[in-house]
């Protein structure tokens, strides 16, 4: 069978800055939305924004290349793909290449194993790639990959589709890893959890060379941060929003103990309040002063309260001290009156 394209079928060269738009169908052995076979070629600064339907069971189907034996940078695919055979993805069919800041946004549906949000089958290197649609197969399915390997690297890359397939290799970045005989890595790279699905980056690891470093999921909540995730300020972020909250938190507690004094309700103010009792012991602030420096004076409980606030105030209801009682609300008893 022939590879086809939207734009080449088969390539040996490079294209740059180039792109395609039409829908692409038929039934081949290597079919993209822009190319459908790269051999020791090149893409670059590229797009394909049609739908990409191959019914050839022999698979290699990709929105943007087919099958990528060459490198693909800073291109991107925007249709959805369908594969009857195995290696369906969003960006490539098969990726035995290099992927650097590329990206696909269709869905993706296969009809046969290893099928993947961005690549189907992968043993090349995948770098700072994302892939954001949904992905639906039977086995070796993944938000980014379906079937991953054979030394292949995936680094600072993140899938934010739904991921489902009918078989037991489905995970959110990866259905199938084969580590057997050679290191394969997944590094600095995240998946959503709710929105696949897929609680673990990996559906079945074949293996025992399998690494993962910095790689996790993400909830609905996390996944709006997902940029400091990627930076690796996301501590610094978290923390300083915390202090805000604090501060927030703080300021309205101080704003509400400020009403609270200018309408006279002493009792419901926050913050740092001093509030003596009936206890002589205790002749602290205010209540100490009022004895004129005899400590045979009692406060009385709830009388007298020192706001922590800019403009200090305090409410009392009586004053007694030595042979004169003071009612600050009617008539004294006593020597003096109040003015």
């Amino acid at each position: 069978m022939t590879s086809m394209g939207g734009l080449v079928g088969y390539m040996t060269g490079s294209i740059t800055d180039s792109y395609a738009t039409g829908s692409v169908t038929g039934k081949n052995s290597g079919m993209g939305g822009l190319a459908g076979r790269l051999n020791q070629a090149s893409i670059e600064n590229s797009f394909a924004t049609g739908n990409v339907t191959n019914d050839y069971r022999g698979g290699d189907t990709g929105g943007l290349v087919g099958m990528n034996v060459g490198s693909i940078t800073d291109s991107w695919a925007s249709g959805n793909v369908y594969g009857g055979g195995t290696g369906t993805g969003g960006l490539a069919g098969v990726n035995a290449g290099s992927i650097t800041n590329c990206h696909a946004t269709g869905n993706v549906q296969g009809a046969d194993i290893a099928t993947g949000g961005l690549v189907g089958r992968a043993e090349g290197t995948i770098t700072n790639s994302y892939a954001l649609g949904d992905v639906t197969g039977t086995d070796m399915v993944g938000g980014l990959v379906g079937m991953f390997g054979w030394g292949g690297s995936i680094d600072g890359s993140y899938a934010g589709g739904r991921v489902t397939g009918t078989g037991q290799s489905v995970g959110g970045l990866v259905g199938f890893a084969n580590a057997d005989y050679v290191q394969t890595r997944i590094t600095n790279s995240y998946w959503n959890t709710e929105k696949s699905g897929r609680s673990s980056a990996v559906g079945t690891v074949r293996g025992t060379q399998m690494v993962l470093t910095n790689t996790r999921g993400l909830t609905d909540s996390q996944w709006s941060d997902l940029p400091y995730y990627r930076d690796g300020t996301i501590d610094q972020v978290l923390a300083d929003r915390a202090a805000a909250a604090q501060a927030a938190a703080y300021a309205a507690a101080r704003q509400a103990a400020f009403k609270a004094d200018a309408r006279g309700e002493a009792g419901h103010a926050t913050g740092r309040s001093l509030q003596q009792d009936a206890d002589p012991s205790r002749e602290t602030g205010t209540a100490g002063m009022l004895a004129d420096g005899d400590r045979s004076f009692t406060p009385l409980n709830k009388h007298i309260v020192l706001h922590d606030s800019y403009d200090h105030s305090v409410y009392m209801k009586t004053i007694g001290a030595k042979g004169a009682h003071f009612g600050l609300e009617g008539s004294s008893s006593g020597k003096k009156k109040k003015r």
